[in-house]
């Protein structure tokens, strides 16, 4: 019989329905139906969650399970990152863009069928998977995080930042009105990249720093990037027209690659990008740095805002049921 063991559950109680619907700690508790300590603090707030999750692991966890999107997978990936503790996923989001690439259930009621069995099971297997670890420097500020699937610098990231003051609009179709929103102020930056040791000027509409296939809701950017490669995909678009940018995600979902002359693929182990003042970046659709709308970059040249990136192989194990190579089991 397996040991019990103490689980740190995380919920968003905005994302999907399906397993776990109610996303309350009382439903988690009452429907797991393991032999374990549950402890799911108050998803209410998020900020007085994260807190009672650092606290509960610093005292001991055998495991975190996270329900939620590609945000809620970053908030446990920033907790577990380069610890012994594993990580399981209950996909409730519009994107699972991460679960996507790690090839895990996309539906809740499968993945958390997927993550009892595993719990249940004398040995829980893990899969280890990379993660990025970024640092911004901007005037005044320095903020250090680990990002699970993407970050984004640019227009995606301004168009998500317009969606998230939509809120009266229902799911997808805010992207599409933030995208409407963004095209009159669109006009590519001067950014610079260093691509391991090989820096490169460019002018640029967005630069998307990836670490699994696929973005914005199952997109197949490079559905050759994998999160156990110990590679860093680097995807940037160059001087585009508005018209172009508004078929862009279009014609990479449909596999239109060729079509796109300002898509360029890169790969490096790190990576340093200086950019404008007035450029967002979201980093698993989160705000990394997000300047008020509208701000004008207080010069074009780059340089005055930077991110440093680093894919950290194996960072992070992930909770898996099935025998895969590469896992460990304790």
């Amino acid at each position: 019989m397996p040991r019990r063991r103490r689980i740190l559950v995380l919920l968003n109680p905005h994302a999907g329905r399906g397993a776990l619907g109610g996303a309350t700690p009382q439903h988690f508790s009452d429907d797991v139906g393991i032999d374990a300590e549950i402890i799911v603090p108050d998803p209410d707030d998020h900020a007085v969650q994260m807190a009672r999750a650092r606290r509960e692991l610093a005292e001991g966890v055998d495991a975190v399970l996270v329900r939620g999107g590609d945000g809620m997978v970053a908030a446990g990936v920033n907790l577990v990152a380069q610890t012994e503790v594993p990580l399981g996923v209950i996909p409730a989001g519009t994107g699972n863009d991460f679960v996507r690439a790690a090839r895990l259930p996309l539906s809740s009621p499968a993945a958390l069928k997927h993550l009892l069995t595993a719990l249940r099971a004398p040995e829980l297997t893990t899969v280890a998977v990379d993660a990025l670890h970024v640092i911004l420097r901007a005037p005044g500020v320095t903020r250090e995080l680990w990002v699970a699937n993407s970050l984004n610098i640019g227009f995606d990231a301004e168009v998500n930042q317009r969606a998230e003051t939509l809120r009266h609009i229902p799911g997808s179709l805010r992207y599409l009105v933030g995208l409407v929103q963004s095209l009159p102020r669109f006009h590519t930056r001067r950014m610079r990249l260093q691509l391991d040791e090989v820096a490169h000027d460019l002018d640029a509409a967005l630069i998307c720093v990836h670490n699994g296939g696929y973005i914005g809701g199952g997109i197949p950017l490079n559905t050759q990037a994998k999160h156990d490669d110990g590679v860093l995909n680097v995807s940037t678009v160059g001087r585009v027209s508005r018209t172009g940018v508004t078929l862009l995600f279009p014609l990479v979902y449909l596999g239109a690659h060729p079509l796109l002359r300002p898509l360029s693929a890169h790969q490096a182990t790190r990576l340093r990008i200086h950019i404008p003042a007035g450029v967002p970046v979201y980093a698993d659709g989160e705000a990394v740095h997000a300047p008020p709308l509208g701000t004008p970059s207080a010069t074009e040249d780059a340089g005055n805002n930077e991110l440093q990136v680093q894919v950290v192989p194996g960072a992070v194990r992930l909770i898996h049921s099935e025998t895969v190579r590469h896992t460990q089991t304790w």
